[in-house]
């Protein structure tokens, strides 16, 4: 005989389980899915390395591209969520600020500018290069969007090309900065036909050598 509780519980636990699959599924999905950058951050190497701080561009910029780190702190990235403004502590760095496929949007873009408020106090002046690098320039941007900076010194190192190298590149804005250049160009052009929108406004050139080369491709 068919006991008539047992047919009574299957529809119920059928509509249990259509409840609660979903909510399952979220929170697998949602435990796997990964973090971005949004908001402020410090770039300090006198401070530890946190999820709020990184010691060198390298880790900022590692962060952003791929969610790595060489400074030891826990990845924030990769990609950005929303507007994000790194804080340069006062100091000379000696390693290039190297960005590579970091594409933010008009409503998030990425800034860089001196803590102080000082350019004078934030002077970036490379004297190596990563393994795999492109120009060997002190701010060397590829294949990136919407990256500002702001109140920052960019100084020809000894085995620099130039300040600032560019390619494949669009709404890159240089604001307020200082330029020291030595016998080479202060900023230089891959190939001007591949980049748009480039701000460079109200900044100061020092030092010998051109302001802007192109080293290929054509203009109008």
């Amino acid at each position: 005989m068919i006991n008539p509780l047992t047919i009574m519980k299957k529809p119920l636990f059928y509509s249990f389980l259509l409840r609660f699959i979903p909510v399952l599924v979220f929170i697998l999905f949602a435990g796997k899915s990964k973090a971005a950058l949004n908001g402020t951050y410090t770039i300090d190497p006198k401070k530890p390395a946190s999820s709020t701080n990184y010691q060198n561009f390298a880790s900022a910029t590692g962060d952003l591209a791929n969610g790595t780190r060489t400074d030891g702190g826990k990845p924030n990235g990769n990609g950005v969520l929303g507007a994000v403004t790194f804080n340069i502590a006062n100091g000379t760095y000696s390693e290039q600020l190297f960005l590579l496929n970091i594409n933010a949007t008009s409503g998030s873009s990425i800034t860089f500018q001196s803590d102080s408020g000082d350019s004078s106090k934030v002077i970036i002046a490379p004297v190596n290069f990563p393994a795999q690098y492109y120009l060997q320039t002190s701010c060397c941007v590829y294949y990136s969007t919407y990256i500002n900076f702001t109140k920052i010194t960019l100084k020809q190192g000894p085995y620099c090309s130039g300040c600032i190298g560019l390619n494949s590149t669009s709404n890159i804005i240089f604001r307020n900065c200082v330029f020291q250049s030595k016998d080479n160009s202060s900023v230089v052009f891959e190939d001007l036909s591949d980049n748009g929108n480039i701000v460079i406004f109200n900044n100061i050139f020092t030092g010998g050598g051109t302001a802007i080369h192109e080293l290929a491709g054509s203009s109008s």
